[in-house]
């Protein structure tokens, strides 16, 4: 999993992205989900499960989503799929697609579609 943490990104999209990864690990309880929190450059890597669910999330520069998928390839980390959540204001993407499905969860009214994967962009429904 992928977390923009770019200086675009406020607490209220943290807080949606967290709220979207407690649903998940609670889901599947026997989940193990390495999160790379990225701006411009990987800022920090944590590994959460449903007993570790506190973001320690660090960043707040520029936005560039090649990062992410660098590290994923540089450390030979094989993913069943890619979850990235971002707020969509970027446009810095890797030249070809992984060998993985990505999933963009996309926390804004920035209706962009990136060149791969799939898009479903989420809404804060805690009013």
């Amino acid at each position: 999993m992928i977390i923009d943490t770019s200086g675009s990104v406020g607490q209220k999209e943290l807080d949606m992205f967290a709220a979207e990864l407690r649903s998940i690990l609670t889901s599947y309880p026997e989940t193990t989900i390495e999160v790379i929190y990225v701006d411009s450059k990987v800022a920090a890597t944590q590994t959460v499960d449903v007993n570790n669910l506190d973001l320690k999330t660090k960043g707040g520069g520029g936005t560039d989503y090649r990062p992410g998928y660098e590290y994923i390839e540089d450390d030979d980390i094989n993913p069943v799929c890619v979850l990235y959540f971002t707020d969509g204001y970027c446009f810095s993407f890797p030249k070809q697609a992984p060998d993985y499905p990505t999933l963009w969860l996309i926390s804004s009214t920035c209706k962009f579609i990136p060149p791969f994967g799939e898009v479903i962009y989420i809404e804060d429904d805690r009013s």
